[in-house]
């Protein structure tokens, strides 16, 4: 895996930016593996902080065509909002492999995509939905053993815990850190 320099340089990066320009580079940034279509989406939070949430909700429509991603809000609050981030096609095809139906459905998910998102939404409020794993793209396997382990007993920590394919996991890893790095250097490219 890379080192965590390079991820303090591209916060540091993102800390120098101000308005629009710094939440699109955020979004651009925290969602990098989803553009690149690594991930079938990807979860984020925006707050108040520096006024992000509100220039979000003013300009979410372009930056989302942008990106070119379709965007659930999973939970809405004063000060912070997060949201699924996702390419429909990309979502939908993850979603029906027979391994994540079958957690799903067991978990209540049936119907369209809406309705799975809606689901996620409604459990979401309840309480943190061990199954939005499945929607991220973490492995089953890891889904479930994070679950029978309660967070315990890993064998990698990193953009998840991992309870079974390491060597996968890290390759997904530094997958996920270059689509970030190169995400980020394109959008300040243009920026700048």
């Amino acid at each position: 895996m890379r080192d965590h320099q390079i991820q303090w340089n591209c916060i540091r990066k993102l800390n120098r930016l101000r308005g629009l320009d710094q939440l699109i580079a955020t979004i651009g940034f925290g969602v990098a593996p989803t553009i690149q279509s690594i991930k079938p989406s990807s979860l984020l939070t925006l707050n108040s902080r520096q006024n992000l949430l509100d220039l979000w909700m003013e300009n979410q429509d372009d930056i989302a065509d942008f990106f070119g991603l379709q965007v659930f809000c999973l939970r809405e609050g004063t000060s912070s909002s997060t949201f699924l981030f996702y390419k429909e096609e990309n979502l939908k095809s993850h979603l029906q492999r027979n391994d994540i139906r079958q957690i799903l459905t067991s978990k209540g998910y049936t119907g369209d995509l809406n309705s799975q998102l809606e689901k996620l939404k409604e459990n979401y409020i309840k309480e943190f939905p061990h199954e939005i794993g499945l929607f991220l793209g973490i492995p089953s396997e890891d889904v479930r053993g994070f679950v029978l382990n309660g967070g315990k007993n890993y064998l990698l920590n990193g953009y998840w815990k991992v309870y079974n394919d390491v060597n996968y996991a890290i390759q997904i890893f530094q997958e996920y850190d270059d689509a970030r790095v190169h995400t980020l250097d394109t959008i300040l490219s243009y920026i700048s």
